[in-house]
């Protein structure tokens, strides 16, 4: 039988709600980011593209910076899922947290890559 809202099988009590909500919400953000991720891919793939079928200069500055970019993400990522949760508790909601907060400097710039590109 379906039970919207599942048990936790140590306590038997029924799960909270809000972290359905918060689970929803983070899985709309990963949508997100790998929503604004492709569309990045894809308008940095047609820069080298167009590049190299015309004989054209060559994007360092944007090949630079999809390679820099990404330590300075998972540093960000990391720091904000730490300050989110701190003593890294086992609970759901903690770690419903930190998953949240850590994904949105990928969010963040997947975002701003992709308005930027794709102007």
């Amino acid at each position: 039988m379906f039970m919207p809202y599942a048990k936790n099988p140590s306590t038997g009590k029924l799960a909270d709600p809000k972290l359905y909500l918060d689970a929803w919400r983070l899985w709309m953000s990963m949508v997100e980011t790998g929503f604004y991720s492709a569309m990045t891919i894809n308008a940095r793939l047609q820069q080298v593209g167009v590049a190299m079928a015309t004989g054209g200069a060559f994007p360092h500055a944007e090949a630079w910076r999809m390679t820099s970019e990404k330590p300075i993400a998972v540093m960000d990522s990391l720091f904000d899922a730490w300050r989110a949760n701190a003593l890294l508790a086992t609970d759901a909601p903690a770690l419903m947290r930190a998953a949240t907060a850590g994904l949105k400097p990928y969010t963040r710039k997947a975002r701003s890559n992709s308005r930027r590109l794709n102007k």
